[in-house]
């Protein structure tokens, strides 16, 4: 359903925590756009934070781009390990995962 405005933040809950995975030797997965709509959804005052796991030549252009933004809230953590070394994150210390894309499924 869509609606005309945006509705009001609901400050009884918990900081969200977004989770996003690939890699940022390329910029196709979008990272620099979810980075600047988290931004904004701070700015209207949603606590909200990203961790994004993955690594390439983009990520201190993309930590700049949070840097400059003011957003203390977004995690780089590099490329991790698959599996069970990951799932304590994907579990516990997520609310959802986030998947960006410049281009549809399967259209790279």
């Amino acid at each position: 359903m869509l609606v005309s405005a945006p509705r009001a933040a609901n400050a009884s809950l918990e900081r969200f925590k977004l989770i996003s995975v690939g890699t940022l030797a390329q910029l196709y997965k979008a990272p620099d756009v979810l980075i600047r709509a988290i931004a904004r959804c701070v700015e209207r005052g949603l606590d909200l934070t990203l961790i994004w796991i993955g690594d390439g030549k983009h990520r201190a252009e993309l930590e700049a781009l949070a840097e400059r933004l003011a957003l203390r809230r977004v995690q780089f953590l590099g490329q991790l390990p698959a599996g069970e070394a990951v799932a304590p994150i994907w579990t516990r210390q997520t609310s959802s995962f986030c998947r960006p894309t410049r281009k549809a499924y399967r259209g790279r």
